[in-house]
């Protein structure tokens, strides 16, 4: 069993980034937003944190745009604000450090630093950065419930001609349809057109290496995400039934199937736990860990 490997998916990214085509209706919407992402104070504030993490601009930028609208008085790991700590997850970031981020406010450098190197890893490469990889990056900083779903995330490609009808309404609340029937789809942009056009505009934000595509080339199916646990709750709900035995939560997870946000960190405190590598990812070793801890809580026959 694998995790969820970049070099698994990465024709699947290759294609999305070929194939991407903004909607008509929505072009002048991708303009202006990424009029605003490239502004020069954005771009100065940005490059900090790039020259701190080696994160690509438009990667910051399209995270922080979907996370709390671009702003810079918010923490753009879950858009709580930098006058306390945050209360959605991940919680309790960042913690305080050196002046001047001994107390809140923070800076929103300090902030991003941390949500995109200790809660979200993004600093962590498997692979040199490019567009496919960015997508990579992208869907799973979200979670991976819509591929749980056999969609491709809206996050990505929202706003596209790739994008397919289903949005989480809420957590673990996953429709296809309105309730007038009609199909029913998250209305943000997605990361990967807002990219586009900010490389347009601003070529000097380019990264990695270029994608030659002769002609568009067929969008594949969303590959599933690759965990099977024997069982009777097998997959994302064997792992979700697993971290709540094993980690005790209030409340615990919702047994639903999506790989949500809630769900990708409490894979990362079991990773802690476990003292294996901490990316968010679910592969054989966490599994093993996993299935040993819960042998080890049976009570004796």
């Amino acid at each position: 069993m694998a995790a969820h490997p970049f070099p698994a998916l990465a024709p699947e990214y290759a294609s999305w980034v070929a194939n991407c085509r903004p909607l008509p209706s929505r072009v002048a919407e991708i303009d202006k937003v990424a009029r605003r992402l490239t502004a020069p104070a954005a771009l100065t504030r940005l490059d900090r944190v790039r020259e701190a993490t080696r994160i690509p601009v438009v990667v910051q930028a399209t995270i922080g745009e979907r996370e709390c609208g671009f702003n810079f008085a918010k923490n753009w790991g879950q858009g709580d604000p930098l006058t306390r700590p945050s209360i959605h997850v991940p919680k309790g970031r960042p913690p305080l450090g050196p002046p001047p981020n001994d107390r809140f406010p923070v800076s929103w450098e300090y902030a991003a630093i941390d949500a995109f190197t200790v809660c979200d890893r993004l600093d962590v490469n498997s692979a040199p950065w490019s567009l496919a990889y960015a997508c990579f990056k992208w869907e799973f900083y979200n979670g991976g419930g819509y591929r749980a779903h056999g969609l491709r995330t809206p996050y990505v490609v929202g706003g596209t001609n790739l994008q397919q009808a289903g949005k989480y309404v809420a957590d673990g609340v996953f429709q296809t349809k309105r309730p007038d029937g009609s199909p029913l789809f998250d209305s943000q942009l997605g990361c990967l057109p807002v990219a586009l056009r900010m490389i347009e505009l601003v070529p000097d934000l380019a990264f990695g290496r270029a994608l030659a595509v002769a002609a568009p080339a067929l969008v594949p199916a969303v590959t599933p995400l690759p965990i099977g646990v024997g069982g009777s709750l097998t997959g994302t709900k064997w792992f979700q039934y697993s971290a709540n035995m094993i980690l005790a939560r209030d409340p615990p997870l919702l047994i639903d199937g999506s790989f949500g946000k809630l769900t990708r960190d409490a894979c990362r405190d079991l990773e802690a736990l476990f003292g294996l590598p901490v990316d968010g990812l679910i592969d054989d070793e966490l599994c093993k860990a996993i299935d040993a801890r819960l042998a080890a809580m049976k009570p004796n026959a």
